[in-house]
């Protein structure tokens, strides 16, 4: 039992080294992995008396399964693409006040809050910065040293890209009246100085997306 165990074992041994042989110089051009796998089992099930070895239909490349060996000759899979990450867009604030540290103070303030932030201490400075920076918010003093918050707004007004730009007025004037004259001007909100950081974030997510 054990010399015909041996001398099977020797017999397919042959069988394999004898098809590698006749067949090294061919499939290095023609043959694929598939071809020699099925030619290996052919010869194998030769040495066996012509049965070839069972194979799991899983597992069986030409079946569309897959095999629990890869081929060094096959490539690995590619990795997939990460998913492409998602843009977020920053608004801007243009900031107008003629006094240097509200000025300071609320250009802080703002870019603290995630916005691009844009200065002008006039009103021909808030408009010439306006016409450049194009922002999607103008945070506006309605006393300024050279014409006044509600002429800015006006002049900003005739053109079509400031038609939809909410312009909030920034003011000391706290009476009820001053704050219905603003809001029929053309104004979107009203802000009374002095104004405490909260409120100063909490009217600007008010008109622009979060």
């Amino acid at each position: 039992m054990a010399l015909d165990l041996i001398a099977l074992r020797s017999k397919r041994s042959r069988a394999v080294n004898s098809f590698f042989k006749k067949n090294t110089q061919e499939s290095t051009q023609k043959s694929t992995y598939h071809q020699q796998f099925g030619a290996i089992e052919a010869a194998i099930g030769e040495a066996n008396g012509g049965d070839s070895p069972e194979r799991n239909p899983q597992n069986d490349p030409q079946n569309g399964g897959v095999d629990s060996e890869r081929s060094p000759l096959q490539p690995e899979p590619e990795p997939e693409p990460e998913p492409s990450l998602l843009v977020i867009r920053q608004y801007s604030v243009l900031i107008v006040d003629d006094d240097e540290d509200n000025l300071l103070f609320a250009h802080y303030a703002v870019e603290q809050f995630g916005y691009y932030v844009a200065a002008a201490s006039s009103g021909s400075e808030a408009i010439a910065i306006a016409f450049s920076f194009c922002p999607d918010m103008i945070l506006l003093d309605l006393m300024l040293d050279d014409i006044s918050g509600l002429e800015v707004l006006q002049h900003l007004r005739q053109h079509k890209q400031f038609e939809a730009v909410p312009v909030i007025a920034v003011t000391a004037l706290a009476h009820d009246r001053d704050r219905a004259s603003a809001l029929s001007a053309g104004f979107a909100d009203y802000l009374i100085k002095p104004y405490m950081l909260d409120d100063l974030e909490a009217i600007i997510k008010r008109h622009l997306p979060s």
